[in-house]
């Protein structure tokens, strides 16, 4: 793996009723986001996702992988999961670039801030490019040898 893109669903609708956190969906400004993030994709031309299998997070791979080559795998254990479960499941993984995560907060976030030493503020539908400059291409070294690259849309603002 030489590039790694972490990316936080976008902005979720509120739950309706007794509606359950997994079941959210994107409201408006979410699927704006998400159609608005997809040009900083535009340089890969075929990516391989894990994507957690909540509803917020598949419409997010939906909306932003609309022009994008792309396999997607539907994953729940990436519900809610913290930054060690995230890298685990990358790992598993190591051979595929680029690779793409769609997740959640905090994990997402803690994630990027464990590889590159950058906290950012990971607002919903930011994406975290993360390029391997190490001879491994794997995530267990230094941060020093990977290169982040943080973006955040503007419908966040």
């Amino acid at each position: 793996m030489k590039t790694l893109i972490l990316v936080r669903h976008a902005e979720s609708s509120v739950a309706i009723g007794n509606q359950s956190d997994f079941d959210r969906t994107l409201s408006a400004k979410g699927k704006l986001q998400a159609k608005e993030m997809q040009q900083h994709l535009q340089r890969f031309s075929s990516i391989l996702v894990l994507c957690s299998d909540s509803q917020r997070t598949r419409q997010t791979a939906d909306h932003l992988l609309q022009n994008i080559s792309h396999s997607i795998q539907y994953l729940p254990e990436l519900y809610n999961a913290s930054a060690l479960t995230i890298q685990q499941i990358i790992e598993k993984h190591a051979d595929s670039s680029p690779l793409m995560v769609i997740a959640h907060n905090p994990g997402i976030s803690q994630l990027y801030h464990d590889l590159t030493q950058q906290w950012v503020s990971f607002e919903p539908c930011s994406i975290g490019i993360i390029t391997l400059s190490n001879e491994e291409n794997t995530l267990s070294t230094t941060p020093a040898s990977l290169l982040g690259n943080f973006v955040s849309p503007l419908q966040n603002e």
